[in-house]
């Protein structure tokens, strides 16, 4: 389980969060936080991103739970759960606001991804590495079909 706390260290009202699960939302304050079970509660944050207002900055603290004893589970989960981070924080950051037709697929991947998450982080996990070999195949046959052009 990843518990993550929303620390607001300079914020408005200009955006609300969704807590979907919860029923809650919430538009956070200077100086107000908020928990929740990063994996099971589907969020999102609503509003207007202008960047005349005044900047939103908040920390956004993880915290992992494994059971006692596991290291070698912790350190599996943990390198999982670091390396879907950070793809998705570059699919979000790419699809916000979308102008492109590529933008906008991004988006609506995230919000199947998000939504799989909440079943369990693994279902999420699951369907792309079940589509890897598809891929991979699907690349190996791509530069196959290409070094037979050129060499035809």
């Amino acid at each position: 389980m990843v518990v993550r706390a929303l620390i607001y260290l300079q914020s408005d009202a200009t955006y609300k969060v969704v807590f979907h699960d919860s029923r809650v939302e919430k538009a956070f304050a200077t100086y107000d936080f908020g928990l929740l079970d990063f994996h099971r509660e589907l969020h999102w944050v609503e509003g207007q991103y202008n960047p005349a207002d005044r900047q939103r900055i908040l920390l956004k603290c993880n915290y992992l739970v494994t059971p006692r004893g596991a290291v070698l589970l912790e350190r599996a989960v943990l390198a999982v759960n670091t390396g879907v981070f950070y793809v998705v924080k570059a699919a979000m950051e790419y699809s916000k606001s979308p102008r492109t037709p590529p933008q906008v697929a991004v988006g609506h991947l995230c919000n199947l991804f998000r939504r799989l998450n909440n079943i369990h982080p693994f279902v999420a996990l699951a369907i792309p590495l079940a589509l890897l070999p598809a891929f991979i195949a699907a690349v190996v046959a791509a530069f196959g079909w290409a070094i037979g052009r050129l060499l035809a």
